[in-house]
């Protein structure tokens, strides 16, 4: 993808407007559909050394300004990797690719921050009157999950009012 497609906040493009923009050499289905075709070529060519990075994965794998980038975790890998380019070219090659491949060590994701549970002081509890009218109805109804739903919070709330006031 060309360098002047940014998506941000202020100013976020459709699929649909990037896809038609006359500016970019290439559309985007067509670089999807190129590194997918690359990404089986890898296959192939790196099934017999293990890497540590899996060349079959298009996360890995990029098309920009007609070279194919191979995004690498670590100096390590970028090392190992290094050794296979002229192979990894050759495969290219044959396939029909004329593009330079080239390795870029990818910056780490950061971990996913959970939400803490931000609620403070004891938990709600309901009045008698609504245990006993939750109860009621859980009763009147025919045997269902909402029947025993019904009743298994009833309990519950029933539970929560007995332990806050002993």
């Amino acid at each position: 993808m060309s360098d002047n497609v940014r998506i941000t906040r202020a100013n976020a493009r459709s699929f649909a407007q990037i896809s038609l923009d006359r500016s970019m050499s290439e559309t985007l289905g067509q670089e999807l559909f190129d590194v997918r075709r690359i990404a089986r070529i890898f296959r192939t060519a790196a099934k017999s050394v293990n890497v540590g990075l899996d060349l079959t994965d298009i996360r890995n794998i990029r098309r920009e300004n007609g070279e194919v980038v191979i995004l690498v975790k670590n100096t390590a890998q970028h090392a190992k990797l290094r050794q296979m380019l002229p192979r990894l070219k050759m495969a290219l090659e044959d396939a029909g690719f004329r593009d330079p491949i080239s390795l870029r060590i990818k910056p780490p994701t950061p971990p996913l921050q959970l939400r803490e549970n931000l609620a403070f002081g004891a938990p709600r509890v309901a009045s008698g009157q609504s245990v006993e009218l939750i109860r009621k109805k859980a009763e009147s109804m025919k045997p269902s999950a909402l029947k025993d739903a019904l009743a298994s919070l009833a309990n519950a709330l029933e539970k929560a009012n007995s332990d806050r006031h002993t």
